[in-house]
């Protein structure tokens, strides 16, 4: 059966599979309305965001770092949402955190699919905290992160069909 898929670099593949990021920011359309299977490409390790990251972050975003604003959104919603998702809580350690992602073989891969969403529409003028000016926002509903993601899967540019 084949399913169309979208290639979305992590970590922000992982906050479009656990629903944290309910809109996507393309410079294309396309007609296609339905299920998309959510690739994770990229070959960065995030593994590590986790609550005592914060600290630091905090401290370089008071001295005027953008990037580091946007890291910490990132650990605040692994933290509360993709997390919570294995049962490891806000307030979780790095040990917990670690066990979880042994309980569970969790980490932030790449090269996979994680999981699926169903875009629903594409407007311009979205009120999205997510949606950037310019661009084209892809609205999604009924987002599902995978328990275990489809290992082994290479992302193409635009929207490709995956066979599964």
């Amino acid at each position: 059966m084949n399913i169309k898929a979208i290639s979305i670099q992590n970590p922000t593949s992982y906050l479009v599979a656990c629903g944290a990021k309910n809109v996507e920011n393309r410079t294309w359309k396309t007609d296609y309305r339905g299920w998309l299977y959510i690739h994770s490409s990229g070959g960065k390790d995030y593994s590590n965001i986790f609550a005592d990251d914060f600290p630091e972050a905090v401290d370089r975003i008071q001295e005027g770092s953008p990037e580091d604003l946007r890291i910490l959104a990132r650990m605040a919603i692994f933290n509360t949402k993709l997390l919570a998702h294995y049962g490891v809580g806000f307030n979780a350690t790095r040990e917990e955190c670690k066990a979880a992602e042994k309980a569970h073989g969790f980490y932030l891969r790449a090269g996979c699919i994680i999981g699926r969403v169903r875009l629903v529409d594409i407007v311009k003028d979205s009120h999205s905290p997510w949606s950037e000016a310019g661009c084209n926002h892809w609205i999604l509903e009924d987002a599902e992160l995978f328990d275990k993601p489809i290992p082994n899967v290479v992302g193409r540019l635009r929207l490709f069909d995956v066979e599964i």
